[in-house]
């Protein structure tokens, strides 16, 4: 057992190196804020002027001095910054919690240095039992020659025991007087700019549910606890090949947000318990405990429950909006589509909000309603009830009347204790081309807000997206059909950053995020300390990409005039959700009570030369055997998707 040996105090890296002899391979451990990152840094650039450059494994997950936060880096140091060379994927950051894992990622980073000079900047994890059985085990991982023990005075660490009976020499190191922790809202705020910078240039990425094994013990059954996880991509060797952030958890496709990787050779997603917290920080999130579920009984003879996926955008598409049904394909029509980033949410119509957790009724920014009839606007009640507490208002846009019937749901209910805190409602009815818009607010008294033009149907643009509206006829009803557009994005072309002066670190998702807001102008501190506009930057670091569209009708007759005016607002869209309601069998049915068959909703379709169509709200008349419809919709659009389970060839 080496003894312990003294260094001089504060350390410095030039005698530091001297003390250590050549080829050395150092683990650095201390608390949190005892200064390891930087004097691991400044150590390996002392290592380089000596002539002995060494790789760095950065080993805390939760707070990389370099690489993605979730993982175990290996990194070489070049210029004055760390290039990243190898990661192991370990979807957390609790390094103690996680410590087996751990230590068998820097096992398998460091036997890829050989015996090279090595630097490893270990978690600060420096007292209990987690701290003694993690530290010993990373300095034989390592292969360590020697520990560096930072100390904020000339106590030894807790674990001093422990490491001094590891074959290694353990020097005690005073930390830099200027070492301090972090405040922990710096922490959150810095590895959630990490992984922000790390998700720069991803794209839209589906992996089939049967391609891949699933690793990490997850909660499979919730499919709502999966939106914002991160997870490793790894292939049939247990090498990790990325890390990426699930957008949607399918039945028959796992929906990713991932960097560049070629999905044939994904055999492992491994997740635990990092990833998106509602305010979109990066954070530990243990999965929900599994609820018994409540069965309801079929209805007699009806097809067992079906539901309809959306599946992935268009791969040449940069969507940060995700949509999907929020119910089956029986239950009332309500689509969701979910910022993967931000904390919004948007609606088209308001049916069962059974499914939607009350954290992301918080996060609704808008909804769009069709019109009022029941199985369209019933959820208005849940609406109401599970924004109590939100303090954003939530607007709704719909047809002429909407206003009354938002304000007849809130005069349903006594509100004599709610104050000035009840959920608070904008309502837009389109009236032509101008929005006559109402503040609704339980306990207050409705409130007339000036009207805003609506030129060409459009309801609301804003930094993410525009929304357009069409007015439509259902049997002698107004209706209204929808298209959102996401606005353009940028992205990071991979090789000029590489190639660029500056290593890659927050201030390139500070330059996709002002070109995004179009805000050209915006000065961005690059890591020198230089300033310069993002206009020049971009133009050579970016690429500009067309965002999706999605077109969402339902409850339309089918008539010369509502063709024109669907046509026209879906036209090029990447998806139309449209409805197909009644066979062709059943037209005349369809026709007295203002629906489509399904056959001119597939003909809709191509004429608008949409990409993709998913045809919904099948009239319960066909739940027997929903499959004749669908096949009728693909006559007319062969790529129209159908609910898995029917039978269909998949297109």
């Amino acid at each position: 057992m080496p003894p312990a040996a003294p260094v001089p105090a504060p350390a410095d890296p030039a005698a530091l190196v001297a003390a250590l002899g050549p080829r050395p391979r150092v683990v650095l451990v201390g608390d949190v804020g005892s200064g390891k990152s930087t004097l691991s840094t400044a150590l390996a650039d002392a290592l380089a002027a000596s002539g002995a450059p060494a790789t760095g494994i950065c080993a805390d997950p939760g707070q990389p001095a370099f690489g993605p936060p979730g993982a175990a880096s290996l990194a070489a140091r070049r210029g004055g910054a760390w290039h990243l060379t190898a990661l192991e994927g370990l979807a957390t950051l609790d390094a103690g919690r996680y410590r087996l894992p751990l230590i068998e990622a820097v096992r398998r980073l460091a036997a890829a240095t050989d015996d090279q000079p090595l630097v490893l900047d270990a978690p600060g994890v420096a007292r209990g039992a987690p701290a003694a059985e993690l530290l010993p085990a990373l300095v034989g991982a390592a292969r360590a020659t020697h520990v560096l023990a930072l100390t904020q005075d000339d106590a030894p660490l807790p674990v001093a025991a422990e490491l001094l009976a590891t074959p290694a020499t353990v020097l005690h190191v005073r930390a830099a007087a200027a070492a301090a922790p972090r405040p922990p809202a710096d922490r959150v705020t810095f590895r959630t700019a990490a992984w922000d910078a790390w998700l720069t240039g991803a794209r839209p990425l589906a992996l089939p549910r049967l391609a891949f094994v699933l690793a990490g013990r997850p909660a499979l059954g919730d499919p709502a606890a999966w939106p914002g996880r991160q997870v490793a991509l790894l292939d049939a060797s247990g090498a990790t090949l990325t890390l990426a952030q699930v957008v949607s958890l399918a039945p028959s496709h796992l929906h990713l947000l991932s960097p560049p990787v070629d999905p044939s050779r994904v055999a492992v997603v491994l997740v635990r318990d990092a990833g998106r917290a509602p305010d979109a920080t990066l954070a530990t999130r243990p999965w929900p405990t599994p609820r018994p579920p409540r069965p309801s009984p079929p209805r007699p003879g009806a097809h067992p429950a079906l539901r309809l996926d959306l599946g992935p955008p268009p791969a040449d598409r940069v969507t940060r909006f995700a949509p999907a049904f929020l119910g089956g394909l029986w239950d009332d029509p309500t689509l969701h589509l979910r910022h993967d980033l931000a904390r919004r949410g948007v609606l088209f119509d308001l049916g069962d909000l059974g499914a939607l957790p009350a954290k992301l009724v918080h996060q609704l920014s808008d909804v769009f309603v069709t019109h009022a009839h029941m199985d369209h606007f019933s959820g208005m009640l849940a609406l109401l009830r599970r924004r109590l507490g939100a303090t954003a208002p939530c607007r709704l846009y719909g047809p002429p009347g909407l206003a009354a019937r938002v304000a007849a749901a809130i005069a349903a209910f006594t509100w004599d204790r709610i104050g000035d805190d009840g959920p608070r409602f904008h309502v837009a009815e389109l009236h032509d081309a101008t929005l006559r818009w109402t503040a609704l607010q339980p306990g207050r008294p409705a409130a007339p807000l000036p009207d805003t033009p609506a030129p060409a149907g459009q309801l609301l643009a804003d930094r993410d997206l525009t929304v357009r509206a069409a007015p439509l006829d259902h049997a002698g009803l107004p209706v209204l059909a929808f298209a959102l557009r996401e606005r353009d994005r940028h992205l990071v072309r991979p090789d000029r950053l590489a190639a660029a002066p500056h290593a890659p670190g927050p201030w390139v998702g500070a330059l996709v995020a002002a070109m995004d807001a179009g805000a050209a102008d915006t000065l961005i501190r690059l890591p020198d300390g230089a300033s310069a506009p993002a206009a020049r930057l971009a133009a050579d670091l970016l690429t500009r990409e067309p965002g999706q569209t999605v077109a969402y009708a339902t409850d339309l007759g089918d008539t010369p005039s509502n063709r024109a005016a669907l046509i026209a607002l879906a036209r090029g869209a990447d998806l139309l959700v449209c409805e197909a309601s009644f066979a062709q069998a059943d037209a005349p049915r369809a026709a007295r009570t203002g629906h489509l068959t399904a056959r001119a909703c597939g003909e809709i379709a191509a004429a608008a030369a949409v990409r993709r169509l998913a045809p919904f709200h099948p009239s319960h008349r066909y739940e027997a055997d929903p499959a004749p419809l669908y096949a009728e919709v693909r006559a007319a659009f062969p790529g129209a998707l159908a609910p898995t389970g029917l039978g269909l060839t998949a297109r």
